[in-house]
């Protein structure tokens, strides 16, 4: 990733395709704070999950701007619901948008949520 005082002024001199690959990667370096704000809004909701992992990001329109880079984004996830104590992980499919700052910091907001049936994961023979 690009490390400058002036991020944004160096995202904006990138190639289109090499903007892609940047803004791409600064999202995918920071999956783990997604699932974190997908918890949230999740509890906004009135759902505790517990372990959300973002299975898949698609990014779907990179905005640059005056001292940041706003990114719409497409997801799916999958968590373990806390209120139903079983094993069984909860399908989250959903919006956000990155905001991406000066110092290349990546933050989420506007998380929109679609819950899927659930899934019970395949037994791999061990015990419990």
């Amino acid at each position: 990733m690009i490390r400058h005082a002036d991020y944004i002024a160096s995202l904006n001199r990138l190639p289109r395709v090499e903007l892609d690959r940047t803004v791409e990667r600064a999202v995918c370096d920071t999956l783990a704070q997604l699932g974190v704000a997908i918890t949230r809004a999740a509890a906004a909701r009135g759902h505790a999950l517990h372990n959300c992992v973002v299975d898949d990001v698609q990014l779907a329109r990179i905005d640059l701007a005056d001292g940041d880079c706003r990114v719409v984004l497409r997801f799916s996830a999958s968590a373990r619901r806390a209120e139903t104590g079983r094993r069984d992980n909860q399908r989250l499919s959903g919006s956000a948008e990155a905001s991406i700052d000066d110092a290349g910091r990546v933050n989420y907001l506007g998380i929109t949520l679609s819950e899927e049936r659930g899934f019970v994961p395949h037994d791999e023979g061990g015990e419990g």
